[in-house]
């Protein structure tokens, strides 16, 4: 049985940069994931620990948008 690669936010980003030294995955966004609950963490202590593996394996399949972009539309004001 393999152990899981549990990695602190700042551990996995220079993992990840190792990896695909191109990624445009930036600390804050693995923060963003971890709060958010798209990628497990665990807490240990004081520090907050990602799946390595399971962080992979969100990046290599991220879920679609179930609802269109918003953002630079008109909208109408009620009032």
């Amino acid at each position: 049985m393999a152990l899981a690669r549990m990695r602190t936010k700042d551990e996995a980003h220079k993992q990840l940069l190792i990896d695909d030294p191109y990624s445009a995955v930036t600390k804050h966004a693995l923060y963003v994931m971890m709060r958010s609950g798209q990628i497990p963490t665990m807490r240990v202590g004081t520090k907050r620990l990602i799946n390595y593996d399971a962080l992979l394996a969100y990046l290599a399949n991220p879920p679609q948008q179930l609802e269109p972009d918003e953002r630079g539309k008109i909208r109408r004001l009620n009032g």
